[in-house]
Order: C-alpha cells, then structure tokens, then sequence
C-alpha cells in the first residue's frame, strides 16, 4: 500500500512538472510613431579656408626603448601545436608563447 501511494505520488509531480503551462503573454506597448520635423542649418561662422598643397605631415612617433636586456632567460622545451614555444624560465615559471614578447603575463594559482 505504501508503494503505491508512493508510486501515485510520484507519477502526480512528474504529470504536474511536464504539464504545458498557458501563460498570457502582455501585450508590448506601442511606440508612437517619430514626427518629421524639419531641421533648419545655420550657416557656418568660420570662413573657408584655403586648400593645402598636401597632406600636413605628422610628429614621428617616439621609439620605445629595448628593454630586453632584462627578460628573463628561458628553457625553450618543445613547441605546441601551431609553433607556439613553450618552457621554463630560470625563475621556475612556465610559459607559452614567445619569451621575447613586448608585454609578460603572470598568472598565479594554488593548484599548480
């Protein structure tokens, strides 16, 4: 007897748990529709200028420094799959990618 109350039950919220629920769904509302309004240009105060014979030059732009002198060394161990080196810097740290990079990412965690 308990068996089947159990089994009724059971069977009860799984109908009740995959029945189609009807929800009505609101309405949205309606957006009026925007107005054309005419937009007048005010005539530009600044007076025309001549055309350049070219284009302005611009600055040169400032070369970093090389400031690989002080990367770290590394033990280049094999290469993954599309060329990518991987290793062992003389710190302890692995690393992937090129060790001659202009900007290192540290990632730190617990479990490695």
């Amino acid at each position: 007897m308990r068996g089947k109350a159990f089994l009724l039950l059971l069977c009860g919220v799984l109908l009740l748990g995959c029945s189609s629920r009807v929800t009505s769904t609101p309405e949205p509302p309606l957006i009026p529709a925007p107005t054309e309004t005419p937009i007048s240009v005010a005539p530009s105060p600044v007076p025309p200028t001549q055309p350049s014979a070219g284009p302005t030059p611009s600055p040169p732009r400032p070369t970093p420094p090389p400031q690989l002198a002080n990367r770290p060394q590394v033990t280049i161990q094999g290469q993954l799959e599309g060329g990518i080196p991987y290793g062992i810097t003389a710190d302890g740290h692995a690393f992937k990618g090129d060790p001659q990079a202009p900007i290192i990412l540290f990632e730190f965690s617990d479990f490695q």
